[in-house]
C-alpha cells in the first residue's frame, strides 16, 4: 500500500486550470452510448494517472523538532535522550503550550526538557484483531 496526499489529489482534479491532454479516437458512425462508454474509459485513466503520480506521505518518517513540531495535539511517537541514551517514547504534544508532555500515573501531564527530544513520528494505530470493535 503506498499513502497518497489526498488533499493535493483532491486539489489537483478540482483545478479547473489544470489541463489535461487526453486524445479520444472515436470511429465514425458510431452510437451515443459507444461514445459515452469511449469518454468514461479515458477519465478514469486520467483519474488514475493523476492518483498515481500523488507523493507519497511518509507517515513513518521521523522528523526532527528543528524542522518542526506537530500541527495537532495529540500523541506521538518520540527520540528522547535519556541517561545519555536515545530511547522511543511515546509523549503528548499541546499545541496550547506549544511543548512535549508526558503523562504520570494519576493521568496528568508534566512538562518535560524540551531539549531531550530530537525528532517525533505518528504514532501507528495499535493492532486489532480482524472483527474486534472500536
Amino acid at each position: 500500500m503506498r499513502p497518497i496526499d489526498v488533499d493535493k489529489l483532491l486539489e489537483e482534479l478540482n483545478n479547473g486550470n489544470t489541463k489535461y491532454e487526453c486524445v479520444i479516437d472515436i470511429p465514425g458512425r458510431t452510437s451515443v452510448q459507444k461514445v459515452i462508454d469511449i469518454t468514461i474509459k479515458a477519465y478514469r485513466k486520467l483519474i488514475f494517472e493523476s492518483i498515481k503520480n500523488q507523493p507519497t506521505i511518509e507517515s513513518d518518517k521521523w522528523i526532527p523538532v528543528e524542522e518542526r513540531l506537530p500541527e495537532e495535539c495529540g500523541y506521538y511517537l518520540c527520540t528522547v535522550k535519556w541517561d545519555e541514551k536515545d530511547r522511543s517514547a511515546v509523549l503528548y504534544f499541546s499545541k496550547i503550550e506549544n511543548e512535549w508532555m508526558e503523562e504520570n500515573e494519576c493521568g496528568f501531564f508534566e512538562g518535560l526538557n524540551q531539549e531531550c527530544i530530537s525528532a517525533w513520528k505518528n504514532q501507528e494505530e495499535p493492532y486489532k484483531p480482524e472483527g474486534e470493535k472500536e
